[in-house]
């Protein structure tokens, strides 16, 4: 009875934690992602679960592999379960959205925001120039999402456009997974590190490159992700491999948290160098920084993140570079079904990151905050998109997410991916900072230095300070650009035809 009631709250933990990171679509079928291979579950193990559950941030993975009463997980197990939902597409048949020629618009302001976009991609080259080089003999991809937080897949596949892109790279890469790749079978990094590649090129003198997955996740605000990196760097340095963590943000919620994850990195990092093994060399003297900043690169999409990595992971390699995500597209608007159209699309996030959740459901304070009574709108999330277009088996970065975006002819929005993906395909958005600033950030960076590319009246995006803020503003651009309410399916900017 005691085991029961405590797997019944350790649920409800579960539950809550999905809830809270935006996650709770993606376990409909646990049996999907893991599958436990005994059926007994003693009290200590169930005790062991509750107190890693009540840690920050824990995902049910990392607690299966704690918990030394549990059985190893079955990938192939799950691969079954995961064939017999006929309904359910699988990742690898799921096709991304086709994108459209850099230029290939007559619209002045979408022009201004793809000639953005090639000063970003342009920016990325050269990070990559700087920490890479051109001669990669192998590439690993690590912990790359796939799930159904299409912003997070929006980020694999732009690493995956990255890297094609790339002369001389080899690809597709290898790829393997430690938490991000819930719908998709990939193998353990842990297994696959330790392996010498399957298909990379026999060259001693060319890199063996690890590329850690892009995202807003290091740190402890989703701590079951960041918990993988420091032993994954000491693992991969010690099997030779070149380590470039793809633009992230940085968020701890304390100092003493800050300090003791930097501990640990440095610790790992001086392992897989074998520094602590040589007389007198460690991250604290001058050879053991430059062997260090020779293997080890970090990215960091905000300026702050930046500057913070700096302080604490000094024998790194640290630079700021745009969202990786700048690398899809462009796109154009995708309509196919003109009674779903509203004016302005609310795209809102429903997790721990928003400061407006406590609207998003309130039809009447939404309503309140309209400067006309007359708009029609739409609060979304991406996973609303299968309900709306009755795509359920197509959860991912797919036509569907620019078409729920394409319902407004403005977007008002505080996902960051959001942001990004409505700039890419040319919609008018005004966005709404999450708890950490984290979009005006990413963007800063993004466009600093591109001349007028952080002017948002140029190419018809806006930053609001409130969701009021957001609406007013929402409806001031369709005031000035003649985009009327109600008429849908016509306005004078190329973009709404």
């Amino acid at each position: 009875a005691f085991c029961f009631a405590m797997l019944l709250w350790n649920e409800m933990l579960y539950r809550t934690w999905l809830i809270d990171n935006g996650l709770d679509d993606l376990e409909q079928d646990k049996g999907k992602i893991l599958q436990w291979k005994g059926a007994k579950r003693p009290k200590e193990a169930v005790e062991h679960q509750i107190a890693a559950f009540n840690s920050a941030g824990v995902h049910l993975q990392q607690i299966v592999e704690s918990t030394k009463t549990m059985n190893d997980i079955d990938s192939s197990v799950a691969n079954d379960s995961q064939n017999k939902k006929t309904k359910k597409k699988k990742l690898w048949e799921s096709i991304p959205p086709t994108p459209i020629a850099l230029m290939d618009t007559k619209d002045p302001f979408i022009q201004k925001r793809h000639i953005c976009i090639q000063g970003i991609r342009e920016k990325h080259e050269r990070s990559f120039q700087e920490v890479i080089g051109a001669n990669v003999s192998y590439i690993l991809l690590v912990d790359p999402a796939y799930h159904k937080n299409v912003g997070d897949h929006m980020l694999t596949r732009a690493e995956m456009d990255l890297m094609q892109r790339k002369d001389g790279w080899p690809f597709p890469p290898d790829e393997c997974n430690y938490v991000q790749a819930i719908e998709h079978v990939l193998p353990n990094c842990s297994k696959v590190i330790v392996q010498p590649p399957q298909n990379g090129k026999n060259d001693p003198s060319s890199t063996k490159m690890a590329l850690w997955h892009a995202g807003g996740n290091w740190g402890d605000l989703y701590g079951a992700i960041h918990k993988n990196r420091a032993p994954s760097f000491k693992l991969l340095l010690e099997h030779g491999y070149k380590i470039v963590g793809l633009p992230q943000s940085l968020h701890f919620g304390s100092t003493d948290a800050k300090d003791q994850d930097a501990q640990l990195i440095k610790e790992n990092v001086e392992l897989g160098l074998g520094l602590q093994t040589e007389a007198g060399l460690s991250l604290d003297s001058k050879d053991g920084i430059d062997l260090a900043k020779s293997r080890l690169s970090f990215m960091w999409r905000e300026l702050e993140s930046f500057e913070e990595a700096e302080k604490l992971y000094p024998y790194a390699t640290n630079l700021a570079v745009p969202d990786i995500a700048f690398q899809l597209g462009p796109f154009a608007p995708i309509r196919k079904h003109p009674d779903k159209l509203v004016d302005i699309i609310l795209f809102l996030r429903k997790d721990k990151e928003s400061t407006v959740k406590k609207l998003r459901r309130n039809a009447d304070a939404i309503q309140g905050l309209l400067p006309r009574p007359e708009l029609t709108y739409k609060v979304v999330d991406w996973n609303d998109r299968l309900d709306i277009f009755g795509t359920h088996g197509d959860p991912y970065f797919t036509d569907t997410a620019i078409e729920l975006l394409s319902l407004g002819k403005v977007v008002v929005c505080d996902r960051l991916h959001a942001a990004i993906l409505s700039y890419l395909v040319g919609i008018p958005f005004v966005y709404i900072d999450q708890v950490t600033g984290k979009a005006t950030k990413v963007l800063r960076v993004a466009f600093d230095g591109l001349d007028g590319c952080d002017e948002g009246q140029e190419a018809l995006w806006a930053k609001a300070d409130s969701l009021q803020d957001a609406l007013h503003q929402a409806v001031a651009m369709m005031d000035k650009y003649g985009l009327g309410y109600g008429d849908h399916r016509s306005g004078p900017i190329a973009t709404f035809t």
